[in-house]
């Protein structure tokens, strides 16, 4: 598994890339898939799901009984409800899923600055 300062700067990455319109790019043939078309992706040139890599930041946010999928990325739980990249592609749009994985990367983002606050207060 990755080190947290590292899932930690990479999450903070995403929102960055997703904030900045960078799964719009108007130039694709097609369109993009969230983590899968990011910097943060450790198996870019999958073709059509090539198995993922141990070191992908987010695999430490799938189930572990998808892990083993061909694409785990998009078994994420983003909400309360569930809701995964997988089910969003196929009734959600664009805006829908991108302020879904917004909302989900910041809640991630303080969970972990809170966890490390909390360790740097408790080693002082």
């Amino acid at each position: 598994m990755v080190d947290r300062a590292i899932t930690l700067a990479t999450l903070k990455k995403e929102l960055e890339f997703l904030e900045s319109g960078g799964y719009r790019d108007p130039d694709l043939w097609r369109q993009s898939f969230i983590f899968e078309d990011s910097h943060a992706c450790t198996n870019p040139n999958h073709p059509q799901g090539g198995q993922c890599s141990r070191e992908c930041p987010f695999l430490t946010f799938v189930p572990v009984g998808r892990r083993d999928t061909p694409i785990p990325c998009r078994f994420i739980p983003l909400n309360d409800d569930g809701y995964t990249l997988d089910s969003m592609y196929r009734w959600n749009s664009s805006e829908e899923i991108e302020a879904t994985v917004r909302q989900w990367l910041k809640k991630k983002i303080a969970q972990f600055e809170s966890v490390d606050r909390v360790d740097t207060t408790a080693t002082a």
